[in-house]
């Protein structure tokens, strides 16, 4: 089997430099690239002392099984795509084949975020950890980016601008700092770095770019937002519908947001999100109160946070309904679940931040409806948890709740 490798000059389409290596059958291949790599890379002006100080085998940092490299290869198409029940298929394939195979694991993860199932995240992560030494030194500091994510979530978005600064060519480090700005509302920011992930070779664009739509729309750049929604759509990026749906609500132009709707398949659950809130924007209650109902049934066979936090549309659409009792008994167990969510789960970070939000909301819900109570309680919870509590959106959230108290109590300064 033989790996050759060649420069070539754009230009001139000349061949500037070219490398070959040898070896007895496939499993000689990853070994042979690292030969042709090493000896391009001296070739093009770097020292043998610098190459081995940043190098690693690359069986080392991936998989001598050629066959867990094909399966974790499949798994990030089929990610890029959003099929994740195939793409968790095809990353455990992968460590089943090789257990020490440190980016299937970091798949596996990616996939339970996806999914809204932190705990599962968790416990892929931490077998990532356990095989850190198999990583090169950009992709360590990648884990150690999502690591951040789920035990000092405060720190992940720095974690993730030092990643991009460090290495801008790397496109999932500048995908990441796009998404992680744009959890923290830095939109300005996620545009710039969603714009520099878009490069001809990302494995993801479909999801690059809808978070550049996300960003965009933030900002009230409603036809930057539509084109990029729709690059994301064209590259089968599912969801992306359901955001193309927001940008014609926005416009007011209802008929062309249910059209996009009507192509979100209805086992979707977050489908019924823009479903409720479009419903709600024409002032159709009883339509947003069967939406976010059915919603709410498939968040709570699903299970999680969803199953807590679709309890927040279902009582906006019953409050709109005129239904104060039912729209105030949804924000009453949306808090409590949420309240009780990360003791269950034993304190994972990033459920306690997503449970803290989801609390926070429906205390200003309840709020909105005359009930301080429920602010109190969520304040007084949270109140005591120093690093949740600092946790940037959550920190902001409480400023809003504690703004509406002092509203509401004719302090408006």
């Amino acid at each position: 089997v033989r790996v050759s490798a060649e420069i070539i000059d754009p230009h001139s389409q000349t061949t500037v430099l070219s490398e070959a290596a040898d070896g007895s059958d496939l499993s000689s291949a990853l070994e042979s690239i690292d030969t042709v790599t090493a000896r391009l890379r001296e070739k093009l002006g770097e020292t043998v002392k610098t190459i081995e100080r940043d190098s690693k085998p690359l069986p080392q940092v991936t998989t001598a099984n050629l066959d867990a490299l094909r399966a974790y290869a499949l798994a990030q198409e089929l990610y890029a795509k959003r099929d994740f029940a195939q793409a968790l298929e095809l990353y455990k394939q992968a460590t089943d084949l090789d257990p020490q195979f440190a980016l299937s694991w970091i798949g596996q993860m990616r996939v339970h975020n996806a999914y809204v199932d932190a705990p599962a995240g968790v416990a892929a992560l931490r077998r990532a950890q356990e095989v850190r030494s198999r990583l090169a030194p950009r992709e360590a500091m990648y884990l150690d980016a999502w690591v951040a994510r789920f035990d000092e979530p405060a720190r992940a978005t720095d974690k993730w601008l030092n990643l991009a600064k460090l290495y801008p060519d790397y496109e999932a480090a500048q995908s990441n700092a796009a998404i992680w700005t744009f959890t923290d509302n830095r939109f300005n920011e996620a545009i710039q770095f969603a714009t520099a992930a878009l490069v001809p070779q990302n494995a993801t664009p479909s999801i690059d770019y809808d978070t550049l739509g996300r960003a965009q729309l933030a900002v009230g750049d409603l036809p930057a937002a539509a084109k990029a929604f729709d690059h994301a759509i064209s590259r089968g990026y599912e969801s992306a519908l359901r955001r193309r749906a927001v940008v014609d609500a926005s416009r007011r132009d209802f008929a062309s947001a249910w059209n996009y709707l009507a192509k979100v398949p209805l086992d979707d659950r977050h489908g019924f999100l823009e479903r409720t809130s479009v419903a709600i924007d024409e002032g159709k209650w009883d339509q947003a109160r069967q939406y976010a109902s059915s919603g709410f049934t498939l968040a709570k066979k699903a299970g999680g946070l969803d199953s807590r936090s679709f309890l927040l549309p279902l009582a906006v659409a019953e409050w709109g309904s005129g239904n104060t009792e039912a729209a105030l008994g949804h924000a009453r167990a949306a808090a409590d679940q949420a309240l009780a969510a990360p003791k269950a789960s034993a304190g994972v970070a990033p459920v306690a931040q997503d449970d803290a939000e989801v609390a926070l909301a429906a205390g200003l819900i309840a709020l909105r409806l005359g009930d301080g109570r429920v602010a109190d309680r969520v304040e007084a919870e949270l109140s005591s948890d120093e690093a949740l509590a600092s946790a940037p959106s959550v920190a902001e959230f409480r400023s809003v709740v504690k703004a509406q108290k002092l509203r509401i109590a004719g302090k408006p300064r």
